[in-house]
């Protein structure tokens, strides 16, 4: 069974509780992009029934997680914009909240000091956009 959240953090919550309600033995779950608490999550673990989080991973919590190495993703992309001469960069991330924006900000500022360009915190990390609604062609 899959479960969308729209990327809202109410409608995780909601999703967990209902598929935990004897519906599932199991979850693999990918976080909103507006989850920042994670006690839903803490309150399931205490039940004995398996959680596996991928993607965007809760690193407060005993649960296995499969991850992406993020961090040297963003260095290989930086070194990449660096050698094409690139000199202003900017980055776009996620939740601050969440493991995959840290350690692709780790490999950005990493690259940036390596070549000495300035972090200009006032300007970035830029936070990523709210989706909206499409526009029909």
């Amino acid at each position: 069974m899959i479960c969308q959240s729209n990327e809202t953090h109410t409608t995780e919550v909601a999703n967990i509780q209902k598929l935990m309600t004897n519906w599932i033995d199991g979850l693999l779950i990918c976080h909103s992009l507006d989850t920042s608490s994670f006690e839903h999550i803490k309150l399931q673990i205490t039940k004995g029934k398996p959680l596996i989080h991928f993607y965007r991973v809760c690193m407060d919590t005993a649960t296995s997680k499969v991850i992406v190495e993020d961090r040297k993703g963003a260095e290989v992309i930086m070194e990449h914009l660096v050698q094409q001469g690139c000199t202003r960069i900017a980055i776009i991330v996620g939740s601050p909240h969440l493991l995959i924006t840290t350690k692709k900000l780790q490999g950005y500022r990493h690259i940036l000091k390596r070549y000495d360009y300035p972090f200009e915190k006032d300007s970035w990390p830029i936070p990523i956009l709210k989706k909206q609604p499409s526009t029909k062609w």
